[in-house]
């Protein structure tokens, strides 16, 4: 009877850490983050990367899906709005800004797993599809900052 009771309590125990472990984090809203400084920013994305880390790969997809439906909800004006902001901000980095991004950016991707890897690769293809020649260089000159 003992070892039933000792069963159960190890057994609520363990749920309620993977529960409290396996939080995923609220998507930022897309208006509040192209308006923070360059170092909140950053500094906010290192620390989204490493809880994101520690999620698992459907955790991390339902993070995203998060993220997608907040810029879909914003109307066509603000997103067009966020987007010309976050370009302005982008060329106004510093080579040194641009390499700490890129670094960041290089880091959290090879410690996803492959499949999550591969997955961003088709998206990436997918998006590039429906793109215009002059919006794909855009989009290159963006990606090599």
């Amino acid at each position: 009877m003992k070892s039933i009771h000792l069963f159960c309590v190890a057994f609520l125990l363990s749920q309620l850490v993977s529960f409290a472990h396996a939080t995923v984090p609220e998507a930022p809203n897309p208006k509040d983050l192209v308006n923070m400084s360059f170092q909140d920013r950053f500094e906010a994305t290192k620390k989204l990367h490493a809880q994101l880390l520690e999620l698992t790969p459907q955790e991390r997809k339902a993070y995203r899906e998060q993220v997608h439906q907040k810029m879909a909800a914003l109307t066509p004006e603000d997103r067009r709005l966020i987007r010309i902001k976050m370009e302005m901000q982008n060329q106004l980095l510093t080579p040194e800004q641009k390499h700490m991004v890129r670094q960041e950016r290089r880091e959290f991707t090879k410690a996803l797993t492959p499949e999550e890897r591969e997955e961003m690769k088709k998206r990436r293809e997918a998006l590039m599809k429906n793109l215009t020649p002059e919006e794909r260089k855009e989009w290159e000159k963006r990606v090599k900052m």
